[in-house]
């Protein structure tokens, strides 16, 4: 018998009987649900991953973070209020702990269901009212993970490679945000026989090591070596004839547009006596970005965001943090350019030097073809401080030369504070020493005089959002009468702003005078206070040369 193929629809054909047709057709239905199922689950995912995306690209800036909760000022007064109540209510034998500490089990400060949701809410603390402004347009996230920073630091042998040690452990905490980093370091020997290296080695500095020998270079393997997944630190030495003096500091830009299109976010020159932390790098490509929304991208290389270098002043009890390279009047010098909005200031002029700089690939190229006489390329050589004008970025700022406006937030200048290591120059200019404080309290003047009811630091609903404190001392048997917080609480009131500082002298922001510790201010001293530390150095001085002169014995 002949058979009949036609009777077969093809391979996927159902069935002719009827209990098996149900079975493929249960199957087939089950095939399906899994299939919607998976489909649904997928959709999810990728809806989830789009909205935190989204959160992840928010415009707004966090710069305080706080692991506690923000709390409102009612709240924070009603903890405050509930301390004053156990003290009030509670004997000393209430609750004590092994050690003699009160310890409150009763205690409800705020609560914590509320808490939580404030936390999950509002981790991150206090924003400046400032940083919401002119944003919403950027993507930008400020984070220095998968960042790529090259970085170059000249150097003169090994003379400060003590400081240097801790300039290189800030690069590496850069690594451990994340950040790929390109590192080049420009050396020479030191040469005291050749005018223009300013070198003068002492016998013991005359057996330093030359550049770097094997034995540093596997040290500094071992501390390059970043932990984090993302990070890196690949370092390159480049070493070059001592005979070029003062110019060595020329080669960083050779460097920088060598790799220019390498594809670095920053672009980084220091000298090897300063630190530039994470938090420096990450505060000038913010605010670039920042600055970018208020003029545009035309505009934004006619603008850098400068620093400005502090030390502390070791020879103080209180060691306090000073800025001493400028001559600062009582207010500071706003620039009133179209679209500033008057967010930022300047140095005094005419010299605004740094001792460093940092570059976006952006402004690397407009520099190399701006006016009047810039060429940031190629740099040629102009008597008197070249170091200061190529290396510390005072060309840069020179209206002769490349005529670009140094910029400095008022709101957040204290991240672009560079730390210059030595700690001993201001000494040389005692009459231009400023606190970090005084900075601080006339940068609050000039908010306070745009916006006499600008609050800084609250939050989208107006509450204070910074720094939280409380007397959190439950004994009653011990004092705190002499911690008086009155003022924070009006601080607190007024939104997280000082009050109007009058300045009319240096010394009004002093917190030490010559009746405590023997603690003095700059440019008070008496001269018989020094001619005692001239005879102090001269006996230092005499001991060193008796030292020296044995030895060559």
């Amino acid at each position: 018998m002949m058979r009949n193929n036609n009777t077969h629809m093809g391979r996927f054909a159902l069935p002719a009987r009827g209990e098996d047709r149900f079975i493929y057709i249960a199957i087939f239905g089950f095939l399906m649900f899994v299939a919607y199922i998976a489909v649904l689950n997928h959709l999810i995912f990728f809806s989830a991953m789009h909205m935190n995306e989204e959160e992840a690209i928010s415009p707004t800036r966090v710069r305080h973070s706080s692991m506690s909760s923000i709390h409102s000022i009612d709240k924070l007064r009603k903890v405050q209020a509930n301390v004053d109540d156990d003290n009030d209510n509670h004997g000393n034998d209430n609750g004590n702990d092994m050690n003699g500490n009160h310890v409150d089990n009763n205690r409800k400060d705020i609560d914590e269901e509320e808490m939580d949701d404030e936390h999950a809410n509002a981790i991150g603390g206090g924003k400046s009212e400032m940083d919401n402004e002119d944003t919403q347009k950027s993507t930008f996230v400020p984070t220095l993970r998968n960042k790529k920073i090259l970085i170059e630091i000249t150097t003169v042998g090994m003379r400060q490679f003590a400081l240097l040690e801790m300039v290189f452990d800030s690069i590496r905490d850069m690594c451990e945000c994340g950040a790929h980093i390109s590192l080049h370091i420009t050396t020479a020997n030191c040469d005291p026989t050749l005018v223009n290296s300013r070198c003068t080695l002492t016998p013991d500095e005359e057996k330093m090591p030359k550049n770097y020998p094997p034995d540093i270079v596997n040290q500094l393997n071992e501390r390059f070596n970043c932990r984090d997944p993302d990070g890196r630190i690949d370092s390159y030495v480049h070493i070059k004839s001592v005979q070029w003096g003062k110019r060595m500091v020329d080669f960083h830009r050779k460097i920088f547009y060598d790799n220019i299109d390498n594809g670095y976010d920053i672009f980084i020159h220091t000298e090897e006596d300063e630190v530039i932390r994470p938090t420096s790098v990450l505060a000038f490509l913010d605010e670039t970005e920042k600055l970018r929304q208020l003029v545009g991208d035309e505009r934004l290389t006619d603008y850098s965001m400068g620093f400005v270098r502090y030390e502390n002043q070791r020879h103080r009890e209180d060691m306090r943090r000073v800025i001493w390279e400028f001559e600062w009047d009582k207010d500071l010098e706003i620039v009133d350019h179209p679209g500033l909005n008057g967010n930022y200031f300047t140095t005094p002029p005419p010299w605004h030097h740094q001792g460093m700089f940092m570059a976006t690939r952006e402004q690397l190229l407009a520099w190399a073809k701006r006016g009047p006489d810039c060429h940031f390329d190629k740099v040629q050589l102009i008597p008197a401080y070249h170091r200061e004008r190529v290396s510390g970025g005072a060309n840069l700022y020179d209206a002769e030369v490349c005529n670009i406006t140094q910029l400095l937030p008022l709101d957040s200048f204290d991240d672009f504070l560079i730390h210059h290591l030595p700690d001993q120059n201001n000494r040389r200019t005692p009459n231009k020493v400023h606190s970090t404080m005084d900075m601080h309290k006339k940068r609050m003047n000039a908010i306070l005089q745009q916006d006499p009811e600008r609050k800084l630091w609250i939050d989208e609903e107006g509450n204070y959002n910074g720094l939280e404190m409380w007397k959190d001392e439950h004994d009653p048997t011990k004092s705190l009468d002499n911690h008086d917080i009155s003022e924070y609480w009006k601080y607190l009131d007024r939104g997280g702003m000082l009050t109007f500082t009058n300045y009319t002298s240096f010394k009004d922001n002093e917190y030490y005078d010559k009746s405590r510790k023997m603690i003095y201010y700059e440019g008070d001293e008496s001269e018989d206070e020094e001619e005692e530390e001239k005879e102090v150095e001269d006996d230092e001085e005499s001991k060193r040369k008796e030292k020296v002169r044995k030895k060559k014995k």
